[in-house]
């Protein structure tokens, strides 16, 4: 997630979308006043050699935020732990209730989808290579399916200017850039890209039943954008 006062524009990062990748290209043009949301360690590490890192995304802990055994520890340690204001996933809402309302109706806001049906295989391979659950029937559930509608919507009425598409990621992204000024070099890393092991179609990998099931909880942005199976 990024917040850039330089150039105006609020990029919410939505899940399983490259939206790591996007973020790690555009902070490398962020002033020192933006606000730029943490990384994964591995992701860090990537940012590191260009000398970003994450920056004004969060705050210190208040003393009255520490329960019983937080407050043992912090007296323990002598170092006072921060609290994230602004995550990777945040959603729109809650950006809209942490910055001036001058910001959030002046700049540019904008995110990335992607196919449903190809966002579920992505997200079962996630869950595999980081919980280690081998269970493609949980991640076809409505809170899995709907989380990115959730992240770049506000009450089910989408809540940025502009959506681009994963499956035209660097021309949505230039479009993006040439709407708020910034002279982007295309660069866009592969983050995250050990993760899917299967790089089949989705059309050859889900069942009817598991594709319908997308269809049903995903409909809001099938609909939206028009997506269809197979695509």
């Amino acid at each position: 997630m990024i917040i850039s006062h330089k150039y105006r524009f609020i990029f919410l990062k939505t899940l399983k979308t490259a939206g790591t990748s996007v973020e790690l290209s555009l902070c490398r043009y962020c002033g020192p006043e933006d606000i730029i949301s943490a990384l994964t360690e591995e992701d860090e590490a990537i940012r590191r050699e260009w000398g970003g890192k994450p920056q004004h995304h969060d705050r210190p802990y208040k003393l009255t935020e520490f329960g019983r055994q937080g407050l043992r520890e912090l007296w323990r340690t002598r170092r006072w732990p921060r609290h994230a204001v602004y995550w990777n996933h945040i959603p729109a809402k809650q950006i809209k209730r942490l910055i001036d309302p001058e910001i959030w109706n002046h700049y540019y806001k904008f995110c990335f989808v992607r196919n449903p049906w190809d966002r579920a295989i992505s997200t079962y391979y996630w869950e595999i290579y980081h919980n280690k659950v081998d269970d493609f029937e949980a991640i076809l559930t409505p809170k899995k399916l709907q989380e990115n509608w959730n992240i770049y919507t506000i009450q089910n009425k989408i809540a940025v200017d502009f959506v681009g598409k994963f499956e035209s990621l660097a021309t949505d992204l230039q479009q993006v850039c040439d709407r708020i000024g910034l002279e982007w070099d295309g660069w866009l890393p592969k983050a995250k890209g050990q993760v899917r092991g299967d790089r089949r179609p989705y059309q050859a990998v889900l069942t009817p039943e598991q594709a319908a099931i997308v269809a049903q909880y995903a409909a809001p942005e099938i609909e939206q954008f028009g997506y269809r199976f197979p695509q």
